[in-house]
């Protein structure tokens, strides 16, 4: 659990050198969020970083972590007498051997063998972990590398604050290819980034960027009025983003400096069609890459020629021909390979109608999906390679089967397929261009995070009054994404005033990460029948915040009053604010 510092750096590669497998913590967690997600890895150690408020977050819940023999290590103790039940990984360091790690502590690991965990919460409520593999993190650092045709004297500069999207492993990946000074600028952050770029160093020498001569500059926190400043003053020619960042510096007040700097690509996700072309005009980057993936998805969309808002094509003309019965009896590089490939390919991809009530695909009279048409939004599915299969199974996260199959489609078109279920709706224009469209089920996207709809209205009802909450996402203008709204029903004869949003308030602040907590409440009346649950949430949702409408009186996160305040058309001006 480390912020971006260079230690997260210096950690996770002597841990690969190790061949021990990490689970990495949002750092934004505290209280029972954090403890789950800690609970949830069952970890022996766990590591926190040089930050007192991590360090705080983590003392909170040691007592509940005491029972499951956790041992709690943190940089930044320095001399200074070390607090109860922690030890000081500086002590342990000025003690530890200067001696090489012998690659015999890792003889027995293979490409099938887990290097970390990722949090994530899919589209099917909770967090769970999606275990990245040895080879699979192989492979896709290396898959993107052309199309950036990166050159001698490019540089990487990192950020923190704005969350790192997952999809990042594809493209960090490439400056370890090449003995250049390859240098990024991902205002992103380390913790859901490092692995992609760091575990090379333990699977192959020759391949990590720092031998390679890369340079690496990191900034602690990310600050939009410096954003251009720092590319100039180290040289960066590659941004990675995500669409909230050009948001927020097109928010800044213009400058003819704004196009003064050296940056000559950016690659990222989110980059909506409304505020492309202010990019491309104001900023003059000769080449925006924009991608679309999963973590755990199967397959990925890629951008390389700049066509505004779109994620990528799904062409006829681009039908691969892929073999997948190949046998491989002691070495599987070539079948990951093969799967590399396969995800470039379209035949295997598909945009199906969906129930939004209940976020799955709609079958015809033969018990198939339904392709859409041109134009009409579909939900994105992807088919699980054969190899990938394990007696009809695909591993998805460390957990529970049900939890793998909740993101399974299977005989989508054909008896026995199984395709991999995005969560995510696309469509298509009459050109093959896709551009997304929005995200379904349990959870919704917000300041570049997934948030779990289950882990917040779990939060929210854990306190005496409230009786039930129904979390959702909402469209806010001006920004990416949707924000929390939740529609709040009360235990009998309680009511929501002021003392209860208070302390409401309260709650979320210290039970939530930022981007989890409810911009919107509404105060409903009368719970609603859980048979009906479905279809109502979808009318919750369509109506949002919309005041003309909705008879319930409405409430908004205001922190100038540390409280949720009553909402009224004068206050949304200032939430549609890009700085929200």
């Amino acid at each position: 659990m480390m912020e971006n510092e260079p230690a997260f750096v210096w950690t996770f590669l002597g841990l690969q050198k190790m061949g021990i497998s990490v689970a990495l913590i949002n750092h934004n967690l505290r209280s029972q969020s954090l403890l789950r997600s800690v609970q949830a890895t069952q970890p022996s150690h766990l590591i926190v970083g040089a930050d007192g408020t991590l360090l705080q977050a983590v003392t909170a819940i040691l007592d509940k972590l005491k029972p499951h023999n956790v041992q709690v290590w943190a940089y930044g103790l320095g001399f200074d007498p070390q607090p109860s039940d922690i030890h000081s990984l500086d002590l342990f360091f000025l003690e530890a051997l200067t001696s090489a790690i012998s690659p015999v502590v890792r003889r027995g690991i293979s490409t099938s063998d887990v290097c970390c965990y990722i949090f994530t919460s899919g589209t099917t409520g909770l967090y769970m972990m999606y275990w990245n593999k040895n080879m699979g993190m192989y492979y896709t650092v290396t898959f993107l590398e052309e199309p950036l045709v990166l050159s001698d004297f490019d540089a990487i500069l990192y950020y923190q604050d704005i969350p790192l999207p997952l999809w990042a492993k594809h493209m960090i990946g490439y400056a370890t290819r090449r003995r250049k000074v390859d240098f990024f600028a991902d205002c992103l952050g380390l913790s859901v980034l490092s692995p992609y770029i760091l575990f090379l160093k333990s699977y192959r020498e020759d391949l990590f960027f720092f031998p390679a001569g890369a340079a690496v500059v990191m900034r602690r926190k990310f600050s939009a009025s410096h954003f251009w400043s720092d590319c100039r003053r180290h040289n960066v020619t590659v941004v990675l983003y995500i669409g909230e960042l050009f948001r927020y510096l097109l928010a800044q007040p213009q400058s003819e400096l704004d196009s003064k700097h050296s940056v000559r690509a950016a690659f990222g996700n989110c980059l909506r069609q409304d505020i492309w072309p202010e990019v491309e005009r104001r900023f003059r980057i000769p080449q925006i890459m924009e991608c679309f993936g999963a973590s755990e998805g199967t397959s990925t969309f890629v951008n390389a020629t700049g066509k505004q808002g779109a994620v990528g094509r799904l062409s006829p003309l681009l039908v691969g021909t892929m073999v997948f019965n190949v046998s491989v009896t002691h070495h599987d590089i070539l079948i990951h390979m093969l799967l590399l490939f396969q995800s470039l390919y379209n035949d295997d991809k598909a945009l199906v109608r969906f129930d939004y009530a209940t976020a799955v695909p709609l079958r015809d009279e033969n018990g198939r999906c339904i392709k859409v048409n041109i134009g009409e939004p579909g939900l994105f599915l992807s088919k699980v390679p054969p190899p990938e299969l394990k007696s009809g199974t695909y591993d998805i996260y460390h957990g529970s089967v049900s939890d793998n199959e909740k993101k399974l489609v299977r005989n989508a078109f054909q008896e026995g397929d199984v395709y991999f279920n995005f969560g995510d709706v696309l469509f298509m224009d009459k050109d093959y261009w896709v551009y997304f469209h929005d995200r379904i089920g349990d959870t919704f996207r917000w300041k570049g995070e997934n948030v779990s709809t289950s882990e917040v209205s779990n939060v929210m009802t854990s306190l005496s009054f409230v009786y039930d909450v129904y979390v959702y996402g909402v469209k806010v203008p001006g920004h990416d994404g949707r924000a929390g709204m939740a529609s709040v029903t009360m235990n009998e004869g309680q009511s929501l005033g002021s003392k209860e949003l208070l302390k409401l308030y309260d709650h979320v602040m210290v039970e939530l990460p930022n981007y989890a907590r409810p911009l919107f409440l509404r105060n409903l009346g009368q719970p609603v029948v859980t048979n009906t649950f479905k279809q109502y949430k979808v009318e919750l949702i369509l109506e949002g915040y919309d005041q003309n409408i909705i008879p319930d009186p409405l409430f908004f996160l205001d922190h100038e009053h540390s409280t949720y305040s009553t909402l009224t058309q004068g206050h949304l001006s200032k939430l549609f604010s890009p700085k929200l």
